[in-house]
């Protein structure tokens, strides 16, 4: 709708497979003015996940990212072990995809911003 708009923080929070961060880093990079340096933030949730963690590395190795820095959790580093039932929440199952479900709760967060 307002395509010469860009967006000052972006925040990659989606599926935790490697496909779904990879593609958010993609996707979400277009939001950006990535000719401006630091013209915006860039957060990526949960980077303690391994298949988003690789997502990010690549990004920066790549050179369309760079990180700052992170906020680590010490209960996502202790306890990021899977879940042995289904879990619900507002009456819905929670999974990545069907029949999949998500590793944990606690999360680490890495943050920096696109590159030209």
């Amino acid at each position: 709708m307002f395509p010469a708009e860009r967006c000052t923080v972006v925040v990659v929070d989606g599926g935790h497979l490697y496909e779904h961060a990879k593609g958010d880093l993609a996707n979400l990079r277009k939001l950006v003015d990535v000719s401006t340096p630091r013209s915006h933030v860039l957060i990526v949730d949960d980077t303690n996940q391994a298949p988003v963690a690789q997502a990010w590395a690549e990004a920066q190795s790549e050179g369309f990212a760079v990180q700052d820095g992170e906020v680590t959790s010490p209960y996502a580093d202790g306890n990021d072990s899977p879940f042995t039932e289904e879990m619900q929440w507002s009456g819905l199952p929670v999974q990545e995809t069907p029949g999949t479900i998500v590793d944990a709760w606690a999360s680490s967060m890495a943050f920096g911003s696109y590159l030209p």
